[in-house]
């Protein structure tokens, strides 16, 4: 959903003042983050809100729970993902979109 905003649907308002170049230039930083600092910040700061959390609704949970690693896992591998995405949206040809958008789809090149 990210590369679809990211490739098309920022307003050329909002390209002219740098939104989209922003957003890559943080998802290029988000891949530059070795794996041990996305351990230690599960481990510090979505351990803890797990807990408040489950707290909350009265549940107990540990900070070794498998949200907790689920979670942290799936921001590591959001930037990789989001770089996929982009390769396989950018290169559709104008033509392809025409013809989704004439059976009804939208098209996000």
């Amino acid at each position: 959903m990210m590369e679809v905003i990211m490739s098309s649907s920022i307003p050329q308002s909002a390209v002219k003042i740098g939104v989209s170049d922003s957003i890559y230039t943080t998802l290029q930083v988000l891949f530059a983050i070795p794996t041990v600092v996305y351990g230690y910040f599960s481990a510090v700061f979505l351990s803890s809100s797990a807990k408040q959390i489950a707290s909350f609704f009265g549940l107990s949970i540990h900070s070794e729970s498998a949200l907790v690693a689920g979670l942290s896992v799936g921001i590591m591998v959001l930037p990789f993902i989001i770089s996929l995405l982009e390769d396989a949206i950018r290169p559709v040809p104008r033509s392809l979109c025409y013809g989704f958008m004439a059976l009804g789809e939208p098209c996000y090149t």
